[in-house]
Order: C-alpha cells, then structure tokens, then sequence
C-alpha cells in the first residue's frame, strides 16, 4: 500500500512510514471527510466491517486500530491498541496530525521474543534499524525497473503489477515466491537467523613496528603512527611505550621523526612527522636479544601528549608483540 514498507530478516521486523491506511474521518480528523476505508483484507469498507463472525482472511472491526490477530472462524478476537498510543480500548481515536500511527514512523520488534509486536525497539537498536532500512532501500529503488517483478510468467507481462485489487484499486506485487494466495502464505517456514551485525567502524589509530632491521646488531625500536581522532586529522605526535618481557623501558617517547615527504601517501597520515625510534639500552638489547625467549610490546597512547601520569588508553602496533627466541626474530609468539 502507498506509504507502507516492511521488511523482516531473522528474529527483526522493521515497519517504515504509515503503519495503517486511514481516512481523516476514521481518524477522529477533519470533520466533513465522510469516506470510512478500512478494507485491509477484504476490501469490504463501512459499517459492513463492523459485523462478527470474522472470517479467515477479512477485515477485523476498527481493523487498523492496534495489532490485528489472524482471525479463524468462531475465534475472534478484537485488536490491540499500541501500548504508546494512549488508546485504553476500541475505536481508538488518534489524533492525525501528531500520532505517529496516522504521520508516518519508523518501528521495529523483535518477533521471536515479541512475536505479537507489542514493543517498539527502534531506539533501542539504532543500528538495526539503520542495518534494515538501508536494506529497505536498496528493494525501493531496484525493484521492477522493467523487469518481471513476480517470476511466474502468468502473472502478468514484465514491469507490470500482479494484482489490481488492492485496497483502493492501488497496483501490488505479490510475493516472489511462496503462494500469493495470503490465506496459503506461511512467512515461517523457515527458522529464523539473526542478520550480521553491521561492521565496526574503522579505527582511527594507525602504528606499526618495524622489524625489518631489529636485532642484536640494530636494536633500535622503530616504526610510525597517528590517530585521525587527534586534531586536524591526527596532526599531533603519540606518545610511545615500550615494554620488555612485561617490564617498561620507556613511556614517554613522542613519535615526531619525519618520515619523509612520501609518508602521508603511504600511510594516510596528515603530515610526515609521526615516526619514532628509540635505541635500546645494553642491559636492554642483553635481555631482549639474550639466551632464552624474550618478548618485546609497543604501544602508542590514544591522548595527544603529555599523558597524563594516572595513564590512559593505549593501541598496540601492527606486529607487536613481536618474540626473539636466542636473539632470532620468531614469526609468532
């Protein structure tokens, strides 16, 4: 229907835009609008969607007032008004210019645990909603385009609806596969399985330890970094730790060293003076490079400098830790 759109994946349901098809004057809205639709199901409007037994497959009374269950024949059973509309039964009046039942909203429910949907989660899940409404999205603007929305060839010629008799005689699709028929469709067949979590934004730190050159012969720890959450894009230096075997050496060296006027294209970093070394002292490379299995930890601070004495937040570097096994780089620890 005009301005409804939904789309479940896994245990959510996301409902975007109108979550009914209301006139103003079943809305309790402007007075003279005399139309009275409400054929969610069966087309039938007026009063005549008013009368019980309510068969399978026809408009429940007020059937747009809250959450309708399937009904059966000689089970039915009357809508639920939203817990968030302020209604404490039926008709609910809404109000049509404030309710967002009648303007237009974003919901979604977690219909495992909530199979009924009776609480909105959205706020609680931003990122799901965003993760389904891009989805939605991507189905808004790419279906038909000229091609068969519905794959059965008897449905219709390619670009053109497969039913004409919607509510209000407005153009529908019906399922792409599955049995149109609603009374046969059956949207849980299959278990339902959690949609991937979206992926985590990339991290603003940078920083790698070179190990091309450390040894016994060069022990000089070397290496770059920057953190785009700095200002102007990581501008300001880190601050370098250095630990041996889970003792520190050193935790305040500032990674200023120019790196050379082609660094900030390699690296993405704002500027070229993000690079550090620091020459390890003898009783240091003893102990690093020694008999026996050693392990050496480099670290960058995410507070530009002067860290603060308490500490604070650290990043490792790419190939740290790295482990020297009688002095011999090892290719893991």
């Amino acid at each position: 229907m005009p301005g409804i759109g939904a789309l479940r994946i896994g245990k959510w349901k996301l409902i975007h835009g109108h979550s009914a098809t209301w006139t103003k004057a079943n809305a309790g809205g402007i007075a003279g609008d005399s139309a009275d639709f409400c054929g969610l199901r069966s087309g039938v409007t007026g009063a005549a969607i008013n009368t019980l037994p309510v068969l399978p497959n026809t408009s429940n009374p007020w059937c747009a007032n809250g959450w309708t269950p399937p009904p059966t024949t000689g089970n039915y059973q009357a809508p639920i008004p939203p817990p968030d509309s302020g209604c404490s039964g039926l008709p609910c009046t809404l109000n049509w210019t404030t309710s967002p039942y009648l303007t237009g909203s974003t919901w979604l429910f977690d219909v495992v645990a909530d199979p009924f949907e009776h609480n909105d989660v959205a706020a609680a899940n931003p990122a799901v909603v965003k993760q389904l409404l891009d989805r939605l999205n991507y189905f808004n603007t790419s279906h038909c385009n000229g091609a068969r929305c519905e794959p059965i060839a008897s449905m219709g010629p390619k670009g053109t609806a497969s039913s004409s008799n919607a509510s209000g005689g407005q153009l529908v699709w019906t399922p792409w596969r599955g049995n149109p028929d609603p009374a046969a469709c059956d949207t849980n067949v299959t278990s339902p399985v959690d949609p991937k979590p979206p992926p985590p934004p990339p991290s603003p730190f940078h920083g790698t330890l070179d190990l091309t050159k450390l040894g016994p012969k060069f022990p000089a720890v070397s290496g770059w970094c920057y953190d785009k959450d700095f200002a102007n894009g990581g501008v300001p230096p880190m601050t370098i730790e250095i630990i041996i075997d889970g003792t520190v050496v050193v935790n305040s060296l500032v990674a200023n060293n120019d790196r050379g006027p082609g660094f900030p294209a390699k690296s993405g970093a704002p500027n070229s003076l993000h690079g550090y070394a620091y020459t390890l002292s003898d009783a240091d490379a003893a102990k690093l490079f020694g008999a026996g299995s050693h392990t050496l930890a480099v670290n960058a601070f995410t507070v530009p400098p002067p860290v603060p004495a308490s500490g604070a937040p650290k990043q490792a570097m790419r190939q740290s830790p790295a482990c020297f096994k009688d002095g011999v780089l090892q290719s893991s620890c």
